[in-house]
């Protein structure tokens, strides 16, 4: 946690616990990480099983989303999916994101083997 803190310092990257709004427990995170061109920024988000489905993770996208371009230096914010992530590219089209195009051997998942696996790329532009 404190790697989190130091980068939101630094303002390298930015990322947010998520909670119910009753309780503590920690439910996900979503982080927001400025590309190289400072008008572009990627998501990325991650959720505890136990709570897929239930349509929090859209809302903390959606919600994301909203707070960059409530900054007017930002035009676009993106995302990529694991092909086979069909749960996940729907979180991004449910917050409004539209799918762009197919990456191949974009992403490096460990847990899936050591060769980088194709992706979906989603993004959304500022309206």
């Amino acid at each position: 946690m404190l790697a989190r803190l130091s980068c939101w310092e630094q303002g390298t990257e930015f990322s947010w616990v998520i909670i119910p709004r009753e309780g503590s427990e920690i439910m996900g995170m979503i982080t927001a990480i400025p590309d190289r061109q400072p008008w572009r920024w990627q998501l990325g988000y991650v959720l505890a099983k136990k709570f897929w489905g239930r349509g929090f993770m859209p809302e903390a996208v959606r919600a994301v989303i909203g707070a960059l371009f409530d900054e007017p230096g930002i035009h676009r914010v993106w995302a990529v999916v694991d092909e086979e992530n069909y749960a996940s590219a729907r979180v991004l089209e449910k917050a409004g994101m539209l799918r762009e195009g197919f990456l191949h051997r974009w992403s490096l998942h460990p847990s899936l083997g050591t060769v980088p696996r194709d992706c979906w790329s989603f993004a959304i532009v500022r309206p």
